[in-house]
């Protein structure tokens, strides 16, 4: 079934009585393009958190956010000896310059930078995967949802193209004894004064009728309509695959509006070549 790469997904988290919103945001992209932004804490997990994310959501422009929300009340603690540390550190380093200033104020406002850089415990880190585990099937929910509506509309606009095929087929048959009666009649007055090699003539008028025959592009074009939509319906990861189905189409509706010479198929054809445009889009926002 397909889906798209647009989504969106979101959850909070509690480490060390702060609480965090991850979100993760995804739009269209050839490959999996990560963007890592997150409070200091989460540094070194960027690598395993982009490795988890790529598993799960394959392709896309993801978006990756932590940020603080808020801290739950009571729950503020202090590791009095690293403070003290830090406390002591800057009021040195303040006494060696001569500085005055309001040391504890300073050494308190730069204490959370401190605590944040501590690296994050193996309870706290499975949390944190797990969350992350959260948002992304939230994700993929979204992209189902969204892959369902351009499903929808892709499968429609294959009809449509369908629809401009048969005609074609209709009016191919009228088309092709036109052109036998405008050949020999051409045939009939050229000859009328003139000496021909018939087994030229016969090789001319079969390489003619090869030119302007489409019938196996009809056929061909049948079999992609079907290949299409059995891809659409029956893989997760289909649309690079689809992208590639698309493109024959292309060629054997080019090759159809190439050959037929005729006003009638011409216009289809161009109707054709807009209907697998819109495809076309709609597949760069698929998975």
């Amino acid at each position: 079934m397909i889906n798209s790469m647009t989504g969106y997904g979101s959850e909070t988290v509690v480490l060390r009585g702060t609480i965090y919103q991850v979100e993760i945001k995804c739009l269209n992209s050839k490959g999996f393009d990560f963007n890592f932004k997150a409070p200091s804490i989460f540094r070194n997990l960027e690598i395993e958190l982009k490795n988890r994310c790529q598993t799960t959501l394959e392709r896309g422009k993801v978006d990756f956010y932590i940020s603080y929300k808020e801290s739950k009340k009571g729950s503020l603690s202090i590791d009095e000896s690293t403070f003290k540390q830090h406390f002591d550190f800057i009021s040195k380093l303040a006494d060696s310059v001569g500085a005055k200033s309001d040391i504890f104020s300073i050494a308190i406002d730069k204490y959370s930078n401190i605590a944040d850089a501590e690296d994050l415990a193996e309870e706290e880190q499975k949390a944190i995967f797990q969350t992350i585990g959260n948002v992304c099937d939230q994700v993929l929910h979204y992209r189902k949802i969204e892959g369902g509506k351009t499903n929808q509309d892709i499968s429609n606009w294959i009809d449509l193209i369908s629809e401009n095929l048969e005609k074609i087929a209709l009016i191919e048959p009228n088309r092709v004894e036109l052109r036998r009666e405008k050949l020999m009649n051409s045939i009939h007055e050229f000859t009328q004064n003139t000496e021909i090699d018939y087994n030229r003539l016969g090789q001319e008028m079969i390489y003619y009728i090869e030119k302007y025959d489409i019938s196996e592009e009809l056929s061909r074009l049948r079999q992609h309509f079907v290949v299409f939509k059995s891809t659409a319906n029956g893989e997760d990861q289909a649309g690079k695959k689809l992208g590639f189905i698309a493109q024959e189409l292309g060629r054997e509706i080019n090759t159809i509006g190439s050959k037929a010479n005729d006003a009638e198929i011409q216009h289809l054809v161009v109707e054709m070549k807009d209907l697998l445009e819109r495809i076309k889009e709609q597949l760069n926002n698929v998975v």
